[in-house]
């Protein structure tokens, strides 16, 4: 049988935690622009100690946009919470590469229990032009670990990137596809938009910058560009649009549950319950399943 939903006095014995700002790379849709300020290992998880010990809180939604910022990092606070042996469930963000099934082993052994990863893309030539600094294999590399190895997968995509075609939107929707099994919902998933105050040049990706701005279907403002010998700006609205809609057609069909507002409490208090990984999926799947694709037109 299902478990009730937590009450509210489990919902609520949860703490955001971060132990890092900022991101080392470099992707073009980003400002954070390569500025990061690690905290040591031992530091975080002695701080975290401090909070199980004050609080007796055990669940933790970390707060930081990229855990793997690099594999040793990764490891050396695998190390230190293992060694510390806190009984933690967390949540957390992870770059979709370096994710091998020993390391996604390591992460479950140390409490994550669900990580977002910014895809974005199934075309190996729109993460060059994005600079992602990692190819499609490498997320599917991650994605199949991590499910293996008991994580919800939560995944990020992007629609619209300036250059993109119909046949690098295919290939996204054929990640959805070759993935459906191993993701278990969509996350963020923007259409590209491009503002002053990201700090990039649109010449670097093939764009030309009108006067004015517009507003996308899905609500953001975004200044109008034209892409060299490429979309016009309406064009390129028109093609985001689609591609928008054809990638959550995909999703929804495969049953990923595609996110509105999701209960990290009741991920962790399934679990403290002693349910399984799967009946983890199974009951908040069933508790969230979309009921229907969201058009835009």
């Amino acid at each position: 049988p299902d478990p009730s939903p937590p009450t509210p006095d489990v919902a609520a014995r949860i703490l955001p935690y971060g132990f890092m700002q900022g991101c080392a790379h470099r992707c073009f849709f980003c400002s954070y622009g390569n500025r990061i300020d690690l905290q040591p290992a031992r530091k975080t998880v002695s701080e975290l100690r401090m909070l199980v010990e004050t609080t007796g809180v055990r669940d933790f939604f970390f707060l930081n946009n990229c855990l793997n910022v690099t594999a040793r990092f990764l490891d050396d606070f695998l190390d230190a919470l293992l060694d510390a042996g806190l009984d933690l469930l967390w949540a957390d963000s992870l770059r979709p590469c370096q994710i091998d099934e020993t390391r996604a082993a390591r992460l479950f052994q140390a409490g994550c229990r669900l990580a977002t990863m910014g895809v974005e893309s199934g075309s190996d030539r729109v993460l060059r032009a994005m600079r992602k600094g990692f190819t499609v294999a490498d997320s599917s590399r991650a994605v199949r670990a991590l499910h293996a190895a008991g994580i919800l997968t939560r995944v990020n995509l992007i629609a619209g990137f300036p250059g993109e075609r119909p046949d690098d939107v295919e290939a996204t929707i054929g990640f959805v596809h070759d993935h459906a099994d191993q993701i278990d919902m969509l996350g963020c998933f923007n259409q590209f938009y491009l503002l002053p105050s990201l700090g990039r040049d649109a010449a670097a990706v093939g764009a030309v910058v009108r006067e004015g701005s517009d507003t996308m279907p899905t609500g953001q403002r975004s200044l109008m560009f034209d892409e060299v010998g490429g979309y016009r700006w309406e064009e390129r609205r028109a093609a985001t649009n689609a591609a928008w809609n054809r990638i959550n057609e995909a999703v929804a069909r495969r049953g990923i549950f595609m996110e509105e507002a999701f209960d990290e409490a009741r991920l962790f208090a399934l679990f403290r319950a002693g349910r399984s990984s799967d009946e983890v999926r199974a009951s908040l799947l069933r508790d969230l399943a979309p009921t229907g694709v969201p058009v835009l037109m």
